[in-house]
């Protein structure tokens, strides 16, 4: 049961009682009514009302309002909505939304203390898919893993692994964005910056087919899209 106006369960029972009274009043005047028997249907009455209030203010007082979109819920309460662990203080997770779509686009998941940060997930706020993963070190700073994904598809496109310091780059392997076959796969020297060689697979059966070294093209070409990666993340 939905009710639109809050307030009509009061509304219901003044107009309940004020019928109730006159036609009790007529009731008594036209049959000429005892005492007890104006005392058996007072109390009837009563009862009567009672159980109708208790029945109208049962109502769940969500149900009573009209749904409430997520738009309406975002430009209320804002783009953030704070989740808290059991003790009501400490934070688990926060999610924010987009301002136009009002989908979902970040999730910030911490640990246990609700101050370290276990891990971040992004989403398209036009498809809702996922677009990246990033996975923090215990320290909740550095950058343990990050996993990247095709925003039409939702698949696995790229996976970056990082040494422990959570800074340097260790590897990184691409897949195809339809199959989700591995196509190529970064090996880096110690500096975590510098690309050492790029294995290359078939796209449609994951078989091995070639190693570029540091002096192909392709290494080449990677290691300037490496370089203008690492200016941004450090901005």
């Amino acid at each position: 049961m939905k009710l639109k106006n809050p307030s009509l369960p009061i509304f219901v029972i003044a107009i309940y009682s004020v019928l109730s009274a006159f036609f009790l009043f007529k009731i008594i005047n036209y049959f000429e009514l005892s005492a007890k028997a104006i005392f058996h249907i007072t109390i009837f009455a009563i009862l009567l009302q009672n159980i109708l209030f208790f029945i109208l203010i049962s109502i769940n007082p969500n149900q009573r309002t009209t749904k409430t979109t997520k738009k309406q819920y975002i430009n209320k309460y804002g783009r953030k909505k704070i989740h808290y662990q059991h003790d009501g203080t400490t934070i688990d997770y926060i999610n924010e939304y987009d301002k136009v779509t009002s989908e979902l686009v970040k999730t910030t998941k911490f640990r246990s203390d609700g101050v370290r940060i276990d891990w971040i997930a992004e989403r398209d706020p036009q498809t809702g898919n996922r677009i990246k993963d990033t996975y923090f070190n215990p320290d909740g700073v550095g950058i343990e893993l990050i996993l990247e994904y095709d925003p039409k598809t939702g698949n696995k496109i790229k996976k970056t692994e990082f040494h422990p310091d959570g800074v340097r780059i260790h590897s990184i392997i691409e897949y195809d964005p339809q199959t989700g076959i591995k196509i190529k796969d970064f090996s880096f020297q110690k500096d975590g910056k510098t690309i050492w060689d790029i294995c290359e697979f078939d796209p449609k059966t994951g078989k091995f087919l070639k190693t570029h070294t540091q002096s192909s093209k392709l290494v080449k070409t990677e290691q300037k899209n490496i370089n203008n990666q690492i200016k941004r993340r450090t901005k």
